[in-house]
């Protein structure tokens, strides 16, 4: 797991913007690929900016909310590393997704 990763998702789930933002900045990059890595942080900005924006129907704003239960995102976090497992996508859509799993993990415990 990515360094920083889980107060990154703690602070998402608990709506605490000031520090997801700080902790998207220390999220290392780790061993990924470059383009991976791109995709991965977009994920990261994107689910920041989701709840920066208050649109309730965003993903990361209904899992903040509590819209979500455990099963349901134990469901979403697989398909999510489904995704990331077709051979045929990009690199950063895979990042995009590898992303979104780790985040739905760390939610989940």
């Amino acid at each position: 797991m990515k360094r920083g990763l889980k107060t990154f998702a703690r602070a998402l789930r608990d709506g605490n913007l000031g520090k997801a933002k700080e902790m998207s900045d220390r999220i290392v990059q780790g061993d990924l690929d470059a383009k991976v890595w791109e995709g991965y942080h977009m994920a990261l900005e994107g689910m920041i900016s989701g709840l920066e924006a208050g649109n309730d129907l965003a993903l990361i704003r209904q899992i903040a909310d509590g819209k979500y239960s455990k099963k349901e995102l134990e469901d979403l976090k697989k398909k999510m590393e489904q995704k990331s497992a077709q051979k045929f996508i990009p690199p950063d859509e895979r990042g995009f997704n590898d992303a979104w799993a780790d985040v739905l993990q760390v939610m989940i415990e």
